[in-house]
């Protein structure tokens, strides 16, 4: 118990919302900010984080890490797309997406998944040399989701779905 107090201590002392220090983050236990994000530290996340609202990022992350430096700026990425859109529309559009994604190797999430593209353009993150294209491409995407209504949206939703219907039809089984 008397751990835990010394660690929630820490975090407070240490907290600032202006911090733009990928290792400040990595550094606090239990809560920090980052470039005016709130942070929640998690235990049994897996490597994996996630934006919603907040930053949710791992804990045991090695402050040095320049992987897990890198996971703190995307997730703020994330954070700068989940402002452009709104909860909703985040949601449906990106972390739908991601959830999906199950199969796909390190490369092919960060390139295809337009949502991870558009979180690494971002924050400045070039994974390979093809991925600058796919970012771009990405953050296109968030900025038309952004600005389209719901109900173009729905449209635009319910248009495909019937082509697909109709592309299904005409498949010879």
């Amino acid at each position: 118990m008397k751990r835990l107090i010394q660690l929630l201590k820490k975090d407070f002392k240490s907290f600032s919302r202006k911090n733009e220090s990928e290792r400040a983050v990595l550094e606090s236990f239990f809560f920090s900010a980052y470039r005016g994000a709130f942070v929640i530290r998690m235990a049994g996340l897996q490597k994996r984080s996630f934006c919603l609202g907040a930053l949710f990022i791992q804990r045991g992350l090695l402050p040095n890490d320049l992987s897990a430096q890198t996971m703190v700026k995307h997730e703020y990425g994330h954070y700068i797309d989940l402002k452009k859109l709104g909860l909703i529309k985040y949601l449906i559009y990106v972390g739908r997406e991601s959830v999906k994604s199950g199969g796909l190797s390190k490369g092919e999430y960060y390139n295809k998944l337009r949502g991870e593209a558009s979180a690494d353009f971002n924050v400045g993150i070039v994974r390979s040399a093809s991925s600058h294209a796919a970012q771009k491409r990405g953050n296109e995407y968030i900025n038309r989701i952004a600005q389209a209504s719901y109900r173009q949206l729905l449209k635009e939703y319910f248009s495909r779905r019937r082509k697909q219907k109709n592309s299904d039809k005409a498949q010879p089984k």
